[in-house]
């Protein structure tokens, strides 16, 4: 027995020894920079705004959630390290948007750190092209994801948008008028019945009933998934399927239904489709399906039927089932939801610009409402959005894994604001985490940058810095998507109602300021609960 303690004696003091020069290596490699302790992971965790205030263990006050940019400001550097005692590697904080742009342009020098809970969690319903890594498996997802985005599915995502928007009122009750209550819970569900139509070509009704049977129906299935995100990816499938309570079964059968539907669909989908393609003459293609899942299963078929062409029918071209399936699940729709509630805050709060986009969308339809040909022309709408999503960023940090050593830029500034620029070398393996929020914060970018001034977001070169949406070859696929069905939104609704805020009894012009503004930490930014007055347009 004796030999056993001595054994295992022996294995901890050569694990912790191990830990202990790993540790000191992190260390010495952040020296010289303004550095955040911390026992564990932390600022690259979804959660991380609800974790306590432990010095040294959780310092959840030093990262600044709700004000990005003041722990560089505080450190005078727009450079931040962490170490954390439970991970082998430093990490690195840029919330430079210059320094941001030049990393999302060499996308095989920062991979991205597939091993990571975030992207790990996301494949429970197949890879797809967020979790992918960079170069040849995201290139592979990309030849068939970027079929879905072609002009037969924009101009369907401005129709179902407007279409589903016109329901909303009556069941809000606010179609001649009154108090729109719950917002981000009906902009959540006014963007999963987009979904509904121009992904899966289904009409779904406002309220999604509740049913028992063994299979769920896809609108119910897709309805309770989405609303219980965090669970369906923390805990496994097996935890839910077997849990004593009823109501956390249901979410087990909810995610067996939603991936049964959508695989037998692509099945229906891609017969049908290789049935028209058949019976074509030379020369003929058939007509591009109206809904993404048609898309994205008629984009599989091009490129296996291109890769054959090329390599013969031994190769292995485009997507699994399970990753069209993966792809299509992940679509999120929440965040076009969340976005178009920060907007809402925004433009009630400063209803100038409801004016402002009401001249727009005037001058351009003389009167009438926008439709998808309008658009393009749309500017300051979309100028609003982009404005929004600068100051409200949806997705907060965007991770890197540095595949090599590299050299980073980054200033430092003293208390007179005059500015330095210095070199830092990363080692291979470090994390580098582009603070999205602060970046479009940094006032050495952005002319004051707390103020809502959606102006700026039409000189190409500002928009340029913003880093919402990320950029390069890992930017967001749906960026065209999301934007076609907010500016629908957002121009409709200027179109047809003025709105205002709803402050509560005794409550002031900051504190409501601060109330509609704040948003909570899920797996995204959240808008807050708040009411909106809508007055019809005469």
């Amino acid at each position: 027995m004796h030999h056993i303690y001595v054994l295992l004696g022996g294995v901890f003091a050569a694990y912790f020894l191990k830990w202990l020069a790993r540790y000191i290596s992190v260390r010495l490699q952040v020296r010289g920079l303004p550095v955040i302790h911390s026992a564990i992971e932390v600022m690259e965790a979804g959660h991380r705004s609800a974790l306590p205030h432990i010095p040294g263990i959780v310092p959840a006050r030093k990262y600044t959630l709700d004000d990005p940019w003041k722990k560089y400001a505080d450190a005078q550097s727009d450079l931040i390290a962490c170490t954390q005692a439970t991970t082998p590697y430093a990490v690195y904080l840029t919330s430079n948007p210059h320094v941001a742009l030049s990393v999302s342009a060499k996308p095989a020098q920062y991979l991205k750190p597939t091993s990571m809970f975030r992207y790990v969690a996301i494949d429970i319903f197949g890879r797809q092209i967020v979790s992918c890594q960079t170069g040849a498996e995201h290139k592979r997802h990309k030849s068939v994801v970027k079929g879905c985005f072609n002009e037969t599915i924009m101009r369907g995502v401005w129709d179902a948008m407007v279409q589903t928007q016109a329901m909303m009122w009556g069941e809000v009750g606010v179609r001649e008028g009154g108090v729109w209550k719950d917002i981000e819970g009906s902009t959540t569900q006014l963007t999963l019945l987009v979904i509904g139509k121009i992904g899966f070509g289904q009409e779904w009704p406002w309220r999604i009933a509740e049913t028992g049977g063994k299979i769920l129906p896809l609108d119910e299935s897709l309805y309770v998934v989405t609303h219980s995100m965090f669970a369906q990816l923390v805990a496994p499938l097996w935890l839910l399927k077997y849990n004593p309570f009823a109501s956390v079964r249901r979410l087990a059968k909810a995610q067996t239904s939603l991936i049964h539907h959508i695989m037998s669909m692509i099945a229906s989908r891609g017969a049908t489709l290789q049935a028209e393609t058949n019976i074509l003459t030379k020369g003929d293609k058939i007509k591009p399906p109206s809904d993404v899942l048609g898309a994205i299963v008629a984009s599989q078929m091009d490129v296996v039927a291109e890769s054959k062409l090329k390599a013969g029918e031994k190769v292995q071209a485009g997507l699994t089932p399970e990753e069209i399936v993966g792809n299509v699940c992940m679509a999120g729709h929440e965040t076009s939801a969340h976005v178009i509630g920060f907007t809402l805050a925004y433009l009630a709060l400063y209803p100038e610009h409801q004016e402002k986009i009401l001249q727009e969308v005037d001058g351009i339809t003389g009167g009438s409402l926008p439709t998808y040909r309008d658009m393009p022309a749309l500017k300051y709408a979309l100028a609003c959005i982009h404005e929004s999503i600068r100051l409200r960023d949806i997705v907060m940090t965007l991770p890197k894994l540095l595949a090599e050593d590299c050299h980073l830029p980054y200033t430092t500034w003293d208390a007179s604001g005059q500015a330095t620029t210095h070199t830092r070398l990363l080692k291979a393996g470090s994390h580098l985490i582009i603070d999205s929020p602060a970046c479009q914060r940094n006032p050495f970018t952005w002319s004051d940058p707390t103020a809502f001034r959606p102006e700026r977001m039409l000189d190409d070169s500002q928009k340029g810095l913003s880093t919402g949406f990320s950029s390069g070859q890992r930017a967001c696929i749906g960026k065209r998507f999301a934007e076609v069905e907010m500016v629908a939104f957002i121009t409709h609704m200027v179109k047809e109602y003025k709105f205002e805020p709803v402050p509560l009894e005794g409550e002031g012009r900051m504190e409501m300021e601060k109330r509609y503004l704040e948003g909570k930490e899920v797996l995204n930014l959240t808008p807050g609960k708040w009411d909106l007055k809508m007055t019809k347009r005469a």
